[in-house]
C-alpha cells in the first residue's frame, strides 16, 4: 500500500501515511475516509493497479 501511495516502507503508520491513505479513500469514494488502510481500501488499490497493467496480469483474461 505505501509503496503504491509513494511512501517510504518502513513498517510504522505516521501521520504523514494516515493522510495520504486518507486522500486515496477520497478519491476512489470510500467512507469513512480516516485514513485506516483496510479490505475496502487495499481492493481498491488492487483494482486500481489492475487496471494500469491491462494484460500484465498472469492468469486473467482477456475480457
Amino acid at each position: 500500500m505505501k509503496a503504491h501511495l509513494g511512501l517510504p516502507v518502513d513498517g510504522v503508520q505516521s501521520v504523514p501515511d494516515c493522510e495520504a491513505v486518507s486522500a486515496s479513500q477520497r478519491k476512489h469514494e470510500i467512507e469513512p475516509a480516516e485514513g485506516y488502510a483496510g479490505l475496502c481500501t487495499y481492493r481498491a488499490i488492487v483494482w486500481e493497479r489492475a487496471l494500469a497493467k491491462g494484460d500484465g496480469i498472469k492468469g486473467c483474461p482477456d475480457s
